[in-house]
């Protein structure tokens, strides 16, 4: 991984990141392997659809997904690696995966300026305290049962938030083709990768059904084929699949390390929470600290 970071004023970075094309199609690979053995396909026991098909239902999924993995990971190690304080999120341009070439994007960040602080005595900083409610914890057990999720033909079904639909499309924009698949799928729920606004105007459908609609992406959405454009689509529905969460039970729980079963998982789940709230309250009081320090401090 090539990085570089360049001043773009005394508060402002700017971070640029090329990932080896080699990486890149390592990355999109495994995640493939890794829908293709979670994700049943009609007509295939699960894991056993050719690879070549689960590339045509999901590529734009997985892309999608790789490529919001990338920029988050590099950005990371390159924040970590330079000893950056960063501000703010940063404002990312690029990040388009292609397989077979590298992936390129750039970052630009506000961080702390570099300061001879003074006034910073009797600052106060007050810590907020972490408390982990059982509601907390069952909202974290659940997260674990979404990630084992498993995917269901139910005949006769209409598609609901959170089903898988397999579906092929074409969308037009300006009267021309900007995207078209003949076999693709996308989980309704998160607006990844068409945007939440679709997402609304597939529920309902059925397989061997149709449905043509409109949706007017804003400038700044992820895809460029979509950003700023009205866009008609023309779907052709093949399959809809229903979400199913395993058991919560202890066979499910001894999934995740050395544990016992669903009390001692649920006990290990509040630990981690309470590490998080931790570091989360120390940041927090850290922000507050920069902040009172910059107004005596300006610059």
């Amino acid at each position: 991984m090539k990085t570089s970071v360049d001043a773009v004023s005394g508060v402002e970075r700017k971070i640029t990141v090329e990932i080896p094309a080699d990486e890149v199609d390592r990355r999109i690979e495994q995640e493939f392997t890794e829908l293709r053995r979670m994700v049943p396909v009609r007509g295939f026991r699960k894991g056993k659809a050719p690879m070549e098909m689960v590339k045509r239902m999901f590529r734009d999924s997985v892309e999608a997904e790789v490529s919001e993995h990338l920029v988050k990971e590099s950005l990371t190690e390159v924040v970590k690696e330079k000893d950056l304080k960063v501000l703010s999120m940063p404002g990312v341009e690029g990040a388009k995966v292609v397989p077979g070439k590298d992936f390129v994007f750039s970052a630009t960040v506000e961080v702390v300026p570099e300061v001879d602080p003074v006034g910073y005595k009797g600052i106060p900083v007050t810590r907020e305290k972490v408390s982990v409610t059982d509601d907390d914890v069952s909202a974290a057990v659940e997260r674990l049962r979404e990630s084992f999720a498993q995917f269901h033909v139910v005949e006769g079904h209409g598609a609901a938030a959170s089903d898988l639909v397999e579906f092929g499309f074409n969308a037009v924009a300006g009267g021309e083709t900007v995207d078209r698949s003949e076999s693709t799928g996308v989980v309704l729920a998160g607006g990844m990768p068409y945007g939440e606004e679709f997402e609304r105007r597939m529920l309902g459908v059925e397989p061997g059904t149709a449905r043509s609609f409109e949706v007017a992406y804003p400038a700044d959405f992820r895809n460029p084929k979509y950003a700023g454009k009205t866009v008609a689509f023309e779907i052709q529905v093949t399959g809809v699949r229903v979400k199913t969460l395993p058991e919560m039970d202890d066979a499910f729980a001894k999934q995740f390390g050395d544990v016992s079963g669903v009390d001692e998982l649920k006990t290990k789940v509040r630990e981690r929470l309470a590490a998080e709230g931790e570091e989360h309250s120390r940041h927090h009081a850290e922000e507050a600290l920069r902040k009172a320090l910059a107004e005596r401090n300006p610059f």
